[in-house]
């Protein structure tokens, strides 16, 4: 097995313009910076997103993105908010992750309000299509766990395959049963992961729960769900918080319902730095 992405062609982007002005904006700040005192909130920044690079392309070929969409009924003046925000978010992660090629060579992309199946999904990931997908009004928040599939899926996908389940984690495994088929080295991580979830009482609080316990307990939603919080809490050892990659720091720790407790992180989040710094390797390789 080789460490190196199958390169797709049917990268694409939609251009439009990307104005100022947008209300989205108001709607995070006033939700999520007060949350978090002596930390830098990073949100919608026209003037840092043009260091980047402005257009949507320029952002897809920075992170290697398959492509970056805009749904039909979002608005030119709201793209502002959604890209600006949208790009901080990736350029955080990728700091986080320790490689830009988030998109693995053009293979993952992002969607903003293009994707949506109606009900209240703040955001989703698709495996098949491998896009990203952030509502308009709710997206926020989301991108992190979103991501947290996408690497889950690719690499299981790509680098580490199983005839029986795309995913590392299993997909819709639930509880402590194996999955069968061949596992290397990512899966064999993906493993040691899920096991430090398995053990953790924030497991036994989520088994027992009257509400969606399955759904908690999934492998695939589990291992987001980890991803997520830990991300969360490396940008907080920066001083960072990103309200649209993460929700802030704090609100975890109150949410047990769904998130590892701080004793619990502390023996899940050596076992995903060791998995990212995995794919991170992958990533960069030239």
């Amino acid at each position: 097995m080789k460490d190196e992405f199958v390169k797709l062609n049917d990268v694409s982007y939609n251009d439009a313009n990307i104005n100022a002005f947008s209300r989205l904006d108001s709607y995070w700040l006033a939700n999520f910076s007060k949350l978090q005192r002596g930390i830098k909130v990073r949100h919608s920044d026209l003037k840092a997103v043009t260091e980047l690079g402005i257009r949507p392309y320029d952002v897809m070929m920075r992170y290697k993105l398959k492509g970056i969409e805009f749904g039909r009924w979002v608005s030119t003046v709201e793209r502002h908010d959604l890209f600006c925000s949208g790009v901080l978010a990736l350029e955080d992660l990728a700091q986080v992750l320790g490689y830009k090629n988030l998109g693995f060579d053009h293979n993952v992309g992002i969607s903003f309000g293009g994707r949506g199946r109606g009900g209240n999904a703040k955001a989703h990931f698709e495996p098949s299509t491998m896009m990203i997908n952030l509502t308009k009004p709710h997206g926020a928040n989301s991108l992190a766990h979103e991501y947290g599939h996408a690497m889950d899926y690719f690499i299981g996908m790509r680098l580490d395959v199983n005839r029986y389940t795309a995913a590392l984690s299993g997909g819709s495994i639930v509880g402590s049963g194996d999955y069968v088929g061949a596992r290397g080295p990512y899966r064999l991580q993906m493993d040691r992961v899920l096991q430090a979830i398995l053990s953790t009482k924030s497991y036994d609080m989520w088994k027992k729960s009257t509400n969606n316990p399955e759904y908690k307990c999934n492998h695939t939603e589990m291992f987001a769900r980890s991803f997520e919080q830990w991300v969360a809490c490396k940008l907080y050892e920066k001083k960072v918080a990103n309200v649209y990659l993460t929700k802030p720091v704090s609100i975890y720790s109150k949410a047990p319902e769904w998130y590892l407790t701080d004793s619990d992180c502390k023996k899940v989040f050596p076992r995903i730095a060791t998995l990212v710094k995995m794919i991170a390797k992958a990533a960069n390789k030239k």
